[in-house]
């Protein structure tokens, strides 16, 4: 997968999703332990003496390490669906809204309507401008880029100080920044050398 598509998927996905989910599922495990540990107390006619809560606790230190092995699973299982479907919207030549429907139908049900037009958009934009950009540099004829993007919209991220729109960019910048947060409508025309 490419890296800018894999980057580009991780800073889409929810800010924290996969530490909620990693808490919920410790939080299911934990109590399939408390449950099963009351199971062998009755098997054996007396409640087994185990730790759950303390961090030397050798069954507490498998279900944290299982926790993290799941959740790495999910994490890379969608950023690879997700890259997928970017991939195959790409050689489709899809609208942000053909890709959005797609995400939006995977069948995990994590993408709702709003989320994968979210991430439609920023994947669409961002292979768009990092192509824009490499067929400005193999002209041969374009050193630099003017932006075009929000009136707000700073040039690493929403929030930098440094404003993006009307502003003349090397390629070099203009690769490293294709788009500066999900959602982004960052757009690049050529400054032709003179």
């Amino acid at each position: 997968m490419p890296t800018e598509v894999k980057r580009g998927v991780d800073e889409l996905l929810p800010s924290g999703w996969a530490d909620g989910l990693a808490n919920e599922i410790r939080t299911g495990w934990l109590n399939a332990a408390q449950r099963s540990l009351g199971l062998v107390g009755d098997q054996l006619d007396e409640p087994p003496i185990v730790d759950l809560d303390g961090p030397d606790s050798p069954l507490r230190r498998v279900i944290d390490a299982q926790t993290a092995a799941r959740i790495k699973a999910i994490e890379t299982e969608t950023t690879r669906r997700v890259a997928g479907y970017v991939a195959q919207a790409t050689q489709e030549g899809m609208s942000v809204q053909q890709l959005a429907k797609l995400i939006e139908a995977d069948k995990s049900g994590a993408f709702g309507k709003a989320r994968a037009t979210v991430i439609a958009r920023t994947e669409i934009n961002t292979a768009y401008n990092l192509s824009s950009v490499e067929g400005y540099r193999a002209s041969g004829r374009v050193d630099e880029v003017c932006v075009f993007d929000g009136d707000d919209c700073g040039w690493t991220s929403h929030d930098d100080p440094d404003k993006a729109d009307g502003t003349i960019r090397t390629l070099d910048d203009a690769e490293e920044y294709p788009l500066s947060h999900p959602n982004c409508v960052r757009s690049f025309a050529p400054r032709s050398r003179l």
